[in-house]
């Protein structure tokens, strides 16, 4: 029996104008990634929230998931979403820009 990794790890961010996207992927992932020399962005993102926002209308958010019924990590997936919003809200409440996100963000273990 596979053994479900112990937490998710932030490893896909946009921040553009309108959008905000934070995602995770599984410890497990991202330190098989990370060991080969990788960034960590390139593992199998799990799941993710948008925050989108044209000015006009109120902020709509959005969650997605890359995981099916039956996956070992779904569970611990889907649990990461209020944290995923509340790094979300704070890129956009503080106006912060790509890197500046990616610099404080990318690689944080949501426990």
């Amino acid at each position: 029996m596979e053994e479900q990794a112990s937490h998710m790890v932030v490893n896909w961010l946009y921040v553009e104008n309108q959008e905000i996207l934070v995602g995770v992927t599984d410890n497990d992932r991202w330190e098989m990634d990370t060991a080969d020399g990788m960034s960590g962005a390139d593992a199998a993102t799990l799941a993710f929230v948008t925050i989108n926002d044209d000015g006009k209308t109120a902020p709509v958010e959005k969650a997605g998931f890359h995981c099916w019924p039956g996956n070992i990590d779904r569970k611990l997936a889907m649990s990461s979403i209020y944290e995923l919003f509340e790094i979300a809200w704070e890129i956009k409440n503080n106006n912060m820009e790509h890197e500046e996100a990616r610099e404080k963000f990318f690689g944080k273990a949501i426990l």
